[in-house]
């Protein structure tokens, strides 16, 4: 029986995507150098050590209490979901959670690293940062809904969980002359001139080439749904040169951008590039943020 418990499972509408909770989960530790641990938490840890008298690496446990508006949204594939138990036992889901906050829902709808906006009616966000593995009989005990409006949608999910892995390293100097630059110009455009970067939000995401050392030479490209948009890439056009004043020209240089759809793209192309994202990047052991809220809230 608990072999066909994924196929059992599938039947019974679980799939990636679907939602469930809430649910607590559990964080290991360490106890003298714990992150958001509460106090009592730490000390219980802590006296387990001292009484164990272990020799082992000094690591607790901790359970974190769902909150009130959180849930969790399965992102394991649905041909591993339906495999075995003897192959494959576990299952990982990560948090979402409903939110009005407005710096949150423009990072989740774009291009962010860690947030994926589900459903923008309801402020739905799924929040990558926290995930969990739960045994596949543990989904038993819930009972699957589904968040997404569209099929679109569903498969825009998938495509930024595979983003999510597989994300290879920006080398630094392009971090710290192009990219960085670019987030600067973002956060001071929200505050300054927030019309300039409503033209984003027609932008499914956005991906860039450099080349070169000394100055750095970087083309963009903005997805589309359909091509140019509808005011014939005006906006962005507009935007690129608000970016382009934020460049030091002796270090980088934006040499050219483009907004098509994936449809005008081979995959030779798409795959040489990186991807914009325009929350925040971490280098050189800072953070720089563009649209999203600080990664710590």
């Amino acid at each position: 029986m608990a072999e066909e418990t994924g196929k059992l499972l599938y039947d019974q509408g679980w799939k990636q995507g679907v939602a469930f909770g809430p649910l607590s989960y559990l964080i290991h530790f360490r106890i003298s150098e714990s992150l958001r641990i509460p106090k009592s938490a730490v000390e219980d840890a802590q006296r387990g050590l001292d009484e164990g008298g272990s020799a082992g690496p000094a690591i607790g446990q901790a359970v974190v209490s769902a909150k009130t508006k959180d849930r969790w949204i399965l992102a394991t594939q649905d041909c591993d979901l339906v495999k075995a138990a003897s192959i494959e036992p576990n299952v990982v889901a990560i948090r979402c959670f409903t939110t009005s906050n407005e710096r949150t829902l423009i990072a989740a709808a774009s291009n962010s690293s860690y947030y994926f906006l589900i459903d923008p009616d309801e402020g739905l966000v799924a929040d990558a940062r926290i995930q969990i593995q739960l045994e596949k009989p543990a989904l038993r005990e819930f009972v699957p809904s589904d968040p997404f409006r569209s099929q679109e949608a569903r498969q825009r999910f998938a495509r930024w969980l595979a983003r999510r892995s597989d994300r290879p390293a920006v080398k630094e100097n392009v971090v710290e002359y192009f990219v960085a630059p670019v987030l600067d110009c973002l956060n001071k455009l929200r505050t300054t001139h927030p019309a300039a970067i409503e033209c984003l939000a027609d932008v499914l995401e956005i991906r860039f080439r450099s080349i070169g050392d000394s100055p750095i030479e970087t083309a963009i490209v903005f997805f589309v749904e359909k091509g140019y948009p509808l005011d014939g890439g005006i906006a962005l056009a507009e935007l690129v040169g608000l970016i382009i004043q934020e460049l030091d020209d002796e270090a980088s240089k934006l040499v050219g951008w483009d907004a098509i759809s994936y449809d005008e793209i081979s995959v030779a192309e798409y795959v040489a590039m990186n991807q914009l994202y325009l929350d925040s990047y971490t280098f050189q052991g800072q953070t720089r943020v563009g649209l999203g809220p600080s990664p710590r809230l």
